[in-house]
């Protein structure tokens, strides 16, 4: 059951991060928001707390109206489903 939660985050985490560079790039910062914050609460139950943390971070900053660009933050969260998944 672990390994199929696992192969759901990976799912998951992939299409928020492909969505999260669309929405930044079209500066759709409410989309934007609520794939971060879905990335947020799936690594959150994984216990994933980097993600967790970038994830809430973005989310935040949409929340209280910081609308910029968030490649830095989307590229790195990236960077670490790379590295999720080739473990």
């Amino acid at each position: 059951i672990i390994i199929k939660l696992f192969e759901k985050f990976l799912l998951t985490m992939d299409e928020c991060v492909k969505e999260m560079y669309k929405n930044n790039n079209e500066k759709d910062y409410e989309n934007l928001m609520a794939q971060a914050h879905k990335l947020k609460g799936s690594a959150s139950a994984l216990c994933f707390e980097k993600i967790t943390k970038i994830s809430s971070n973005i989310e935040s900053l949409i929340k209280n109206g910081d609308e910029q660009d968030f490649s830095e933050p989307i590229e790195e969260l990236s960077e670490l489903y790379d590295f999720v998944k080739s473990k």
